[in-house]
């Protein structure tokens, strides 16, 4: 699935791109970059997907130290090469392309290694007969519906950011993007415990043991609580030095360090959507997932409409309104179905009996 999804995007990267730029409307100077960039970067497509899967594979094997070895592998060999290509080639934005291009097909090799591995110790044989079974791709797709229309929401979400943040110029937009790499900084730490909380409430609505889902929700959520106050202290205290290391622009480090304040506000505002992310996919209730980001929308974009006259401020406001809004309601969701799905009664309940259906079909 990846190959064929991969393959397409190369297929039709050309107004796919177009598009895109269109959308971020950008200088003729950033954009012209940006395609540049884009071009050599889709041909990653094919490794990005499959990486994606291979991940995923391992996260629900339990074996968390070898994505752990794939990610590093990845971005080790992607900074290593960054710095050959830019600093010693100078070649710029392609180079960065390039540089993640090849990370990223190093990290498939390794990782369809490790799978090999992995499989012969498991043991058992592969079933090609298996891969023709349609049924097999459809229980796939019924739960990935909800996660693929979730992260297309996401995506537009992020998406209208950048293109509103190109509005103001390429200031704001280079400072608006250093500032988003304080959120994937964020992303990372938290993603580890999303993974964690995945892979065993998983295990546990598997066997119905709730009590172990409850220790597992509970346990991920104060360790996430733990590093969302450590980013929070992190970026009050050396937010501005961190800003530095990012960019060596006056301008554009003087304008980050104007929304800086957003940015201390918004590890407390988003861990509970990593967090909660992962037990809902464990659980394979992508639908909450799904609804949560499209009821964010929903409000993200009126905040903006009205906010607009306080510029690039107003901006980040409904986008922390947008995180706010997706976090609470994955909490309200996981308290409703905690005692209504997730509990030793569940069976008992009209709700309780059309999950335990889902799950055995």
């Amino acid at each position: 699935m990846a190959t064929v999804i991969g393959v397409a995007l190369i297929l039709f990267s050309r107004p796919l791109i177009a598009g895109g730029l269109w959308l971020l409307d950008g200088s003729e100077a950033a954009m012209q970059l940006a395609a540049d960039y884009a071009h050599i970067r889709i041909f990653s497509a094919p490794a990005v997907l499959a990486n994606y899967a291979i991940l995923g594979w391992f996260i629900g094997q339990q074996k968390t130290r070898i994505t752990l070895a794939i990610l590093l592998l990845t971005n080790g060999v992607n900074i290593v090469l960054d710095l050959l290509f830019v600093v010693g080639f100078g070649l710029a934005s392609d180079g960065v392309a390039w540089a993640s291009l090849l990370a990223d097909y190093t990290a498939l090799a390794f990782g369809l290694w490790r799978v090999a591995v992995h499989c012969r110790q498991l043991g058992g044989s592969l079933s090609r007969q298996a891969l023709r079974v349609w049924a097999h791709y459809a229980a796939l797709i019924r739960v990935n519906q909800h996660l693929f229309v979730r992260t297309l929401g996401l995506l537009f979400a992020q998406a209208f950011f950048t293109a509103q943040g190109a509005n103001f110029g390429d200031t704001t937009l280079a400072a608006n993007a250093v500032l988003l790499q304080f959120i994937m900084l964020t992303s990372f730490a938290l993603d580890g415990f999303a993974n964690a909380a995945e892979a065993l409430t998983g295990r546990s609505v598997g066997r119905r043991a709730w009590d172990d889902f409850g220790d597992a929700v509970r346990a991920a959520g104060k360790l996430s609580l733990l590093v969302a106050g450590a980013a929070m202290a992190l970026f009050a205290i050396g937010g501005d030095w961190l800003v530095a290391q990012l960019t060596d622009l006056p301008a554009v480090r003087a304008t980050a360090s104007d929304y800086l304040p957003w940015m201390i506000a918004m590890p407390l505002l988003a861990v509970w959507s990593y967090l909660l992310d992962g037990v809902f996919i464990g659980a394979t209730e992508s639908r909450a997932m799904r609804n949560s980001v499209w009821l964010g929308l929903a409000v993200y974009l009126p905040v903006w409409w009205l906010t607009r006259g306080f510029g690039n401020h107003g901006l980040w406001f409904a986008f922390l309104v947008f995180t706010l809004v997706r976090s609470a309601t994955l909490g309200a969701c996981y308290v409703h179905y905690r005692r209504t799905r997730w509990c030793a009664t569940a069976a008992k309940t009209p709700e309780g009996i059309e999950s335990a259906e889902k799950s055995v079909s």
